[in-house]
């Protein structure tokens, strides 16, 4: 992995430890568009982040609030955009980041 992609997924990482919990796709927007100057459109996400879109498994993963149970549902429609995770789950956006760095 390159100093500039490595430094948008640290960024992205940045983002989402925050309390606002973004999804990883919007981390990765902001952070790419933070620091190259423009907003990339979904396809050159998925160029220039292709290890980030290999890993879709078309699921969402709900872990439910008040217990430890987690279920998956799949997407029906893969046009539009699902979140691979509930938007309140943290945990696994900050440990796919973590891994992609470590990985590559």
């Amino acid at each position: 992995m390159d100093d500039l992609k490595r430094t948008i997924y640290m960024r992205a990482l940045d983002l989402v430890n925050k309390p606002e919990k973004p999804y990883v796709c919007v981390a990765l927007t902001t952070a790419f568009e933070e620091i190259i100057g423009y907003q990339p459109s979904c396809e050159e996400l998925q160029e220039y982040f292709p290890e980030f879109h290999d890993l879709i498994d078309y699921k969402t993963w709900v872990k439910w609030e008040n217990c430890d149970t987690i279920s998956a549902r799949s997407w029906d429609n893969y046009v539009n955009y699902r979140g691979w995770w509930t938007h309140f789950w943290q945990e696994p956006r900050i440990r796919i980041l973590n891994c992609i760095l470590n990985t590559y």
